[in-house]
């Protein structure tokens, strides 16, 4: 074994080296207990190092490790001991100051006793893997903290509408999630909007551009909430459709708001306040606009309530601002507001 390297011909050298260098890996071999290692030319290649005056050994691969990756000794021999695979992944720091992501896979050679006598063992560079992987990673979190604390649902589709799975969202969703695995999204949408739902899908689909709809979603209880679903096409290089994005949101208050009419209920100082800024009006042009004296205005506007006596005056002046775009809004909780129409 120990002249295993040594001893191939030619052509199994340059096919080792072949293989080496398109995988990026590195064989070694240790006899059990000893500090000293033979390596191929790909061992010396991923850690920098030189075949000519450096000496391969165990303590040279542990002085290059990472200080928070190093397996101890006594972990090390007990595998060897027990003729255990060994298959961890760890980080190098090599001469140059440059870190290196390694994969090392070790297996145990047996002598006529059954006792591991010898390690071999490949170590590939997957730095670059390992650079995807964190990315990916730290992707998912991004999405995860978008809607951890929101109404949001982030999933993806497959282009004949297939739920294969989730982006981000975390425990709180998982429930709603698997509600809508595979087909069965489509079964929630409520029957007065699903035709039409699922046409704009389509259209995305035929088009490969992003869509949005607002729809209503059976709930787990059986009622429906409104939801605005957003499509959006991932592309490969060549322009081909693999896959779609979905944001889904909550707007179930926003589509139950209710305006002054609908409601029936009385607009407050606060929301003349906010309608008077929404259009830049000053006291005295909103006063000769709804033919009421400015000091009738002031009076209304320096309480956030509904003032005593002065109803008729607010009819007159909410009128006039809904005429100038100002929409008063109730929503079904929270506090009423306004808005331009």
């Amino acid at each position: 074994m120990l002249k295993f390297f040594a001893d191939l011909s030619a052509a199994e050298a340059r096919l080792l080296h072949f293989i080496e260098s398109r995988l990026r890996c590195g064989l070694m071999l240790r006899t059990a207990g000893a500090d000293e290692m033979i390596w191929s030319r790909g061992m010396f290649t991923i850690l920098n190092l030189d075949p000519e005056t450096d000496r391969p050994s165990l303590s040279l691969l542990r002085s290059l490790q990472h200080p928070e990756d190093r397996i101890t000794f006594e972990r090390a021999e007990a595998n060897l001991a027990a003729g255990k695979t060994l298959t961890r992944r760890y980080r190098v720091i090599r001469r140059d100051g440059t870190m290196r992501v390694l994969s090392q896979n070790i297996e145990f050679l047996f002598d006529a006793e059954g006792k591991p006598n010898c390690t071999i063992g490949v170590i590939c560079d997957i730095t670059d893997i390992a650079d995807l992987e964190e990315r990916e990673i730290m992707l998912e979190r991004r999405f995860e903290a978008i809607a951890r604390d929101s109404e949001l649902i982030l999933y993806v589709l497959r282009p004949d509408g297939f739920v294969t799975g989730s982006i981000g969202g975390g425990p709180r969703h998982d429930n709603e999630l698997s509600r809508r695995l595979g087909y069965l999204w489509r079964e929630l949408i409520h029957p007065e909007d699903k035709a039409e739902t699922l046409e704009v899908f389509e259209q995305a689909v035929r088009l490969k551009t992003a869509v949005s709809r607002e729809h209503r979603i059976r709930q787990s209880d059986g009622t429906y909430r409104w939801r605005r679903s957003t499509w959006t096409p991932v592309l490969d290089e060549s322009h081909n459709l693999k896959e779609f994005v979905s944001i889904s949101q909550d707007i179930e208050k926003e589509k139950t708001l209710m305006t002054a009419k609908e409601s029936g209920k009385s607009i407050s100082g606060a929301q003349v306040r906010a309608g008077r800024a929404l259009v830049r009006w000053s006291v005295q042009k909103l006063a000769n606009a709804a033919k009421v004296s400015p000091s009738v205005v002031r009076r209304i506007e320096e309480f956030d309530g509904v003032t005593a006596g002065v109803i008729e005056s607010l009819g007159s002046i909410r009128d006039t601002l809904e005429a100038a775009g100002v929409e008063f809004i109730f929503p079904a909780t929270g506090n009423a507001g306004v808005r331009l129409a």
